[in-house]
Order: structure tokens, then C-alpha cells, then sequence
């Protein structure tokens, strides 16, 4: 049987995911239209919500379910919203599991983000002209599920921050010099992840470990590499303690 098509979507948000997906439904041939509490009224909210097949709600997280209950029109519709760690009876989850920045990404690499979506939701009957990989998880699992995505896509984004500040700052080296490394590094965890770390944590040498704590001792990063060292202390006598 050939699966409906909705005619319209809403996008409700002017974020940079709304920002990005808009983009991204336009080039794709999906009709849409948009509104936001910063340029629209109740009135446009109303005629648009009366008019479209599925309702995507693109605002932050703590603010959706308030949004359905003060809009109550809304809640004969059919609603979508994009969090990755929120759980509600109101509407349904599809988390694109990606950062989105301020432009615009090739057309390219749309097609390829994956959707994580609430157990039981019909990703290709929401949204049928879109070929993205997607995958299905239950409500109770999400809040594991996003703080792992958290943890991979922005705690090592506020370590090379203060990485490349002090290379700047207190070597008055460019940062860039170590953008081939890092990436090299990303590139080798992806094809090997067991097998990409590398230095002295790994080799065990203990001395250049107390070594760079002496370098680190009279800076803001000296917290965070005392914290990997205890970490990866306990995680790899955890792991020998399973093979004896």
C-alpha cells in the first residue's frame, strides 16, 4: 500500500535547528511553513496549525510540553519534537543525532544525519521523502542515550579549548598546529576505536605522567588530567580484574 504523504509541515522555532532543517526539507522538495513567538502572533500560530499534516516542535527541551499546553489547538495534531533526552505523552520524539552550527552544511551531508526516534514511531511514514538513516529506542533509555551523545560531541570540544588557549597563551604556539593530530586522532578511533589511543597512558609511563602534573600544576587544566588519570586508573584495573 502506498504510504500518505503529508502535504505540509510546521516548524515551529527559529533556532539553528530549525535554521538547518528548513534548509534542508526545502531542498528536499517538502512544503513547510514556519513560525516563531519572535515574528509571528497566536492568530498565524492558529491558521498555520489548521493547515499543515505534522507539527515539528523545535524549541528547548523545557519549554515543548508547556508550548502544547498553552496552545491547545495543537494537541489534535500530529506532533513531532526533536529532543534528544525529553519523554512525553504530548508528542513524539525523533533526535537528529547531529551539532548544528550557524551555516548552512553541503546538501550533502544532510541525508546522512541519523534520527533516533521514540520505540514505536514510523520515521519514513512522518517523514517519507527524506532517506535518512533511523533508528528506534525506548523512552527509558534516553536520557542514557543523550548524555552519551553529550559527552562525545562536546567534552572534547571544551578540552581543545583550553588546549588551544594555553598553546596560544603560554607557548605562543598557532593552534592550528595541532589540528592535523586531532583530526588524525578522530580518524583513527572511528576505524579502531580499541586500538586509536596512544602516549603514555597506554605505554604505562608513569614518569612522564608526573611530569606533565608538574607542568599542569599552576593551571586550569590540571583538574581534568588528574581526572582521566584516576579514570583511566580504575577503568583498566576494572578490565584486568575481568580477565583473571
Amino acid at each position: 500500500m502506498q504510504r500518505q504523504v503529508p502535504k505540509t509541515y510546521l516548524l515551529i522555532g527559529d533556532g539553528r535547528l530549525a535554521k538547518h532543517l528548513t534548509y534542508y526539507f526545502t531542498f528536499s522538495g517538502m512544503q513547510l511553513v514556519r513560525w516563531s513567538r519572535r515574528h509571528n502572533n497566536s492568530q498565524e500560530l492558529l491558521k498555520m496549525a489548521n493547515e499543515v499534516d505534522c507539527i515539528l516542535l523545535l524549541i528547548s527541551d523545557d519549554a515543548i510540553e508547556i508550548f502544547i499546553e498553552n496552545n491547545p489547538i495543537l494537541k489534535d495534531k500530529f506532533l513531532v519534537h526533536c529532543s534528544g533526552s525529553l519523554t512525553s505523552d504530548l508528542c513524539q520524539g525523533c533526535h537528529p543525532l547531529m551539532t548544528f552550527g550557524d551555516s548552512y552544511y553541503p546538501k550533502s551531508c544532510y541525508p546522512s544525519i541519523p534520527f533516533v526516534c521514540d520505540e514505536g514511531i514510523d520515521f519514513e511514514q512522518i517523514f517519507p521523502q527524506l532517506t535518512n538513516p533511523h533508528y528506534s529506542l525506548p523512552k527509558s533509555k534516553k536520557a542514557g542515550y543523550h548524555a552519551l551523545a553529550v559527552m562525545a560531541g562536546n567534552f572534547p570540544q571544551f578540552i581543545w579549548q583550553s588546549v588551544f588557549a594555553a598553546m596560544e597563551q603560554d607557548l605562543r604556539l598557532p593552534h592550528k598546529l595541532l589540528h592535523p593530530f586531532i583530526q588524525q586522532s578522530m580518524l583513527n578511533s572511528f576505524e579502531s576505536p580499541n586500538d586509536a589511543p596512544t602516549g603514555p597512558f597506554v605505554r604505562g609511563d608513569a614518569e612522564t605522567i608526573q611530569r606533565h602534573k608538574q607542568a599542569l600544576q599552576s593551571t586550569n587544566m590540571i583538574d581534568i588530567y588528574n581526572a582521566f588519570d584516576s579514570w583511566l586508573s580504575q577503568h583498566q584495573s576494572k578490565t584486568q580484574e575481568g580477565t583473571l
